[in-house]
């Protein structure tokens, strides 16, 4: 059984710059001590559509409103009845974050405490976000102690 975080970022970037930061993992110390599922630049566009930011709407999670000003300060057409797909994939990526990979932490303890520092240094580095599934939340990077939180 693993302890499963995600690297994830809360900004709009490139396929280019989405590459980059895999490649980056792909060459750091984490790969060899964890076990790293990569996901796919396109998996924001599969994993949100329309009916989705229809829904978020309804259940009051978010506003109508804050779909519009992020279309028109993106560059994306901000006609409400029919929103491109695009436009709001990059909205739930931006308001969720973009997964860039979930590292699995085994339950190896002495491993965990050498993993986990270089995961929290690596999405530092990289300005990302580490998401603990268990918690359903993201670990506070400024304080994020010898081990996650639930551990």
């Amino acid at each position: 059984m693993s302890y499963d975080l995600i690297l994830k970022t809360y900004n709009i970037i490139s396929e280019n710059d989405f590459s980059s930061i895999q490649q980056s993992l792909r060459q750091s110390d984490i790969p060899r001590l964890c076990e790293v599922m990569y996901f796919s630049f396109n998996d924001a566009l599969d994993k949100y559509d329309v009916e989705d930011l229809q829904d978020a709407i309804e259940d009051g999670e978010i506003t109508s409103d804050q779909f519009q000003t992020f279309c028109r300060e993106n560059g994306f057409s901000s006609i409400s009845s029919s929103p491109s797909h695009e436009a709001v994939a990059a909205f739930f990526e931006q308001q969720y974050g973009r997964d860039i990979a979930c590292v699995m932490l085994t339950r190896t303890v002495e491993l965990a405490y050498q993993a986990y520092p270089t995961i929290v240094s690596f999405a530092q580095q990289k300005a990302l976000q580490v998401g603990d599934l268990q918690l359903g939340e993201n670990i506070d990077l400024s304080a994020p102690g010898q081990l996650p939180p639930s551990y």
